[in-house]
């Protein structure tokens, strides 16, 4: 799933749900800094 695709997900929970796309899309490059950001949803 691309980037763009996920934040375009997130935005429909809230800015809650686009942190959490963002963070999703960020693991792919640097999980560690998506770890200490949002540890609960690193895998979701």
């Amino acid at each position: 799933m691309s980037a763009s695709r996920l934040l375009r997900r997130g935005a429909r929970y809230g800015r809650k749900g686009e942190l959490v796309a963002l963070g999703v899309a960020i693991a792919t490059k640097s999980p560690t800094y998506t770890q200490a950001l949002a540890p609960e949803n690193a895998l979701s």
